[in-house]
Order: C-alpha cells, then structure tokens, then sequence
C-alpha cells in the first residue's frame, strides 16, 4: 500500500464543539450521581418519619376511641349525682387537653414531614432536569457525530 504520513492536523470546529459537548455530558454524570447520592438518605428519612408519624396516629386514634367508649359508658348511666358529673366532666376535659396537644405535636410532625417531601421533590425535579440535559446533549453529539470524519493523516505517492 501507500505509505502513512501522520501529520498534526489542528482539531475542526465541529470536533472543537463535539470535545465541548463531551466536557459538558461529563459534568451533567457528576452532577446526577450527586443528587442521587443526595437523595437516598433523604428517602430513608422521610419513611422512618412517615412509620413514626402513623405510629403515633394510631396510638391516638386509640386514645380518642378509649374517650368515647368512656364517655358512651358513662352516658349509659341515667341517674348520676351532680358531684359524680363533675368528676366526669372534668375527667374528660383533662383527656380532651392531652389529646388536643398531641394533636398539636402531630401536627407538628405532619408539617415537617411535608416539609422534607417538598424538599425531595424539588430534588428529584432538579435531577430528572439534570437526566434530560444530559440525554439532549447526548442526542447532539450522535447528530453531530453522523456527518463527522476525523482525517488521521495524509497519504502521498
């Protein structure tokens, strides 16, 4: 065959931006292995906090069932002396302001955990944002690189 001669051919501007878009995919991987890293413990975290949260509903849910069933005894008895309604009475108002500050706190609870979803979500938008940059730019080079040939060398004879 012909003989090779390989000579330094300076880079063309399609293969200049093709290195770029490259650089740019390379960038776009980092930052999705980031966020996925990111939001594994922030999963985690938001399950144990929805077991907890519904743990506590129904340890409430049993609290309220105990009240009623208390006061549907109690409303079962027809003759009752002023004083024994007094210390019913207060009875249920003392459960009903324990029941209404764990109501409170599971509020609390369910406002953080609402929170911590809207934060992951975000997250997720952001890499799923992250996933179709990166699947543009590798529609882009394979367009680019359809019409692209790289000359190693020249021959001469």
């Amino acid at each position: 065959g012909k003989p090779i001669d390989i000579l330094y051919v300076p880079p063309s501007k399609l293969e200049k931006r093709i290195t770029r878009i490259i650089e740019k995919m390379k960038i776009k991987e980092k930052k999705i292995k980031d966020y996925q890293k990111k939001l594994l413990p922030k999963q985690k975290e938001i399950e144990r906090l929805k077991e907890d949260f519904s743990y506590q509903n129904s340890f409430l849910d049993k609290k309220f069932k105990n009240l009623n069933s208390y006061v549907k005894d109690v409303n079962k008895r027809k003759n009752m002396s002023n004083s024994e309604y007094k210390k019913v009475k207060s009875y249920v108002d003392s459960r009903r302001k324990m029941i209404n500050k764990e109501i409170k706190k599971l509020k609390a609870d369910q406002n953080l955990i609402r929170g911590k979803v809207t934060n992951y979500n975000q997250d997720v938008r952001s890499l799923n944002f992250q996933v179709r940059e990166y699947d543009r730019l590798n529609k882009e080079i394979e367009t680019l690189n359809r019409g692209f040939k790289k000359v190693k060398g020249m021959t001469f004879g």
